[in-house]
């Protein structure tokens, strides 16, 4: 269904679901793909495209039995993605797919590659290509894909060390670095960061968060700027040089943060949800690589036409918008890649939300 009015795509999943992440692809239309985590072996992957000109959403339908934890969807192959999911014993394992774009109407997939007790897998967004990280409870190991997408080989492996976490830690989260090949990883309520080619440490910060943090994410047009949310309901935006404190709190959740996620173009945007049902949209221009601080988007060198104008109004700090469209937790919320102001987000009862960043604050940005 749709609202134009209310600017948003529903879909309803018929199985729970907790993972949902945005496709690269190289249509106009913005894609998402969502994997279910029923317990009966019936499990699918739904491939969700929507329609911005016309506002509508199609869904495509793939078969996956197991319940799907996680998908990493190619940076560089929009028919390449990896799915995490529990075997039958229990313990996890991750396997590289291909959607077949001659054969989309059958909508088949074929498995490539296999690893195990993974909790997600990362692609290397920059250097080469065919790197992939997989995330376990206690290290992250880097490895390189053959030609054929058939085999890997380990590069190397970070072991996280418990430090000094007061109670029993696990990985929650990782991010692979756009700038650089550094892997940022959550455990308890410690962020740290490894330099993949130096095989050395970059940075730790302890009781980041007064609880675990389940989420990050690194800001793609700014380096050494990271943001965490956690069980604390807090969400804090980091630059990794200096972890004395953060740069911005917003707490504007009431339970725990479940997923963040910055804009790609406009890392001002920020989205955020939590098991309070919420997402929330929140501008943090001050600490962007879009600070408009101090400046005013009616100067002009010519103050005769600027003087004639109405002075337009600028992009602040503060929520933007709450989104309660949603009943259960709000386990993920992903950006679209194809067009940057729309945006995904996922409940744990298989309801998918597609919205729109507001008219209003997006010209603010573009200083309409």
């Amino acid at each position: 269904m749709n609202d134009r009015d209310d600017g948003s795509c529903v879909y309803g999943l018929r199985q729970q679901a907790r993972c949902l992440a945005g496709v690269h692809n190289e249509s106009d239309s913005s894609q998402f793909l969502v994997g279910t985590t029923g317990p009966k072996k019936d499990n699918h992957l739904h491939l969700l495209d929507f329609d911005d000109s016309t506002f509508t959403l199609q869904s495509s339908l793939y078969g996956h039995p197991q319940e799907i934890w996680d998908i990493a969807t190619c940076p560089f192959n929009e028919h390449h993605f990896f799915t995490t999911y529990s075997n039958d014993d229990g313990s996890l394992g991750s396997s590289l797919w291909q959607k077949d774009p001659a054969d989309h109407q059958e909508q088949t997939m074929s498995s490539r590659s296999d690893t195990s007790k993974d909790l997600k897998v990362l692609w290397a967004p920059c250097g080469e290509k065919s790197r992939i990280a997989t995330v376990s409870d206690t290290s992250i190991a880097v490895y390189a894909l053959d030609a054929g997408n058939h085999n890997v080989e380990n590069i190397t492996t970070w072991e996280i060390e418990n430090g000094k976490e007061a109670s029993p830690w696990s990985v929650h989260n990782a991010i692979w670095s756009s700038h650089n090949d550094e892997l940022i990883a959550t455990y308890g309520s410690t962020v740290a960061g490894w330099d993949v080619r130096s095989n050395k440490a970059t940075f730790e910060r302890q009781r980041a968060h007064a609880s675990n943090i389940r989420s990050v994410d690194y800001n793609r047009n700014k380096p050494h700027h990271i943001v965490t949310g956690g069980d604390d309901a807090a969400m804090r935006i980091w630059d990794t040089r200096n972890l004395t404190s953060p740069l911005m709190e917003v707490v504007n959740h009431t339970h725990w943060i479940r997923s963040v996620a910055y804009n790609m173009v406009h890392d001002q945007l920020i989205l955020s949800s939590g098991s309070d049902t919420l997402v929330n949209l929140q501008s943090a221009v001050s600490v962007s690589s879009a600070s408009y601080m101090g400046k005013t988007l009616d100067s002009d060198d010519d103050e005769s036409d600027s003087s004639m104008d109405e002075p337009r109004e600028l992009p602040t700090d503060g929520l933007i918008k709450t989104y309660d469209q949603h009943e259960d937790s709000v386990y993920s919320v992903a950006w679209s890649h194809s067009d940057i102001w729309v945006f995904a987000s996922l409940s744990y009862d298989g309801r998918v939300v597609v919205n729109r960043v507001p008219t209003s604050e997006k010209f603010k940005i573009l200083g309409i």
